[in-house]
């Protein structure tokens, strides 16, 4: 569940989400689609030194309406909170 605040509005949205790659626990990659846009993304880890990961991550918003548009911003802040949550999970799936 995607929820994004305008000022007095908030919009909570539905984002059914597939893997279409998942090389864990360095690669992931993701096709999510709901009823204003779709969305595409994908995540790179990298191990580096005193336990540390490097995360670089793509995300691609295609709107399907006038009103997604004109919120894309605030919903890719949103999202991109989202796609550290998944490097996360990729990481813990790795370790088990």
């Amino acid at each position: 569940m995607l929820q994004y605040e305008l000022g007095p509005f908030v919009k909570r949205v539905s984002v059914l989400t597939t893997d279409t790659a998942v090389e864990p626990p360095y690669h992931g990659k993701w096709r999510g689609s709901a009823e204003d846009f779709v969305i595409e993304g994908e995540v790179w880890l990298k191990e580096l030194d005193e336990g540390k990961t490097e995360v670089k991550y793509t995300l691609e918003i295609i709107p399907k309406s006038i009103l997604m548009k004109s919120v894309e911003g605030f919903v890719l802040e949103k999202i991109k909170k989202d796609v550290k949550e998944y490097a996360r999970n990729i990481l813990s799936y790795a370790k088990k």
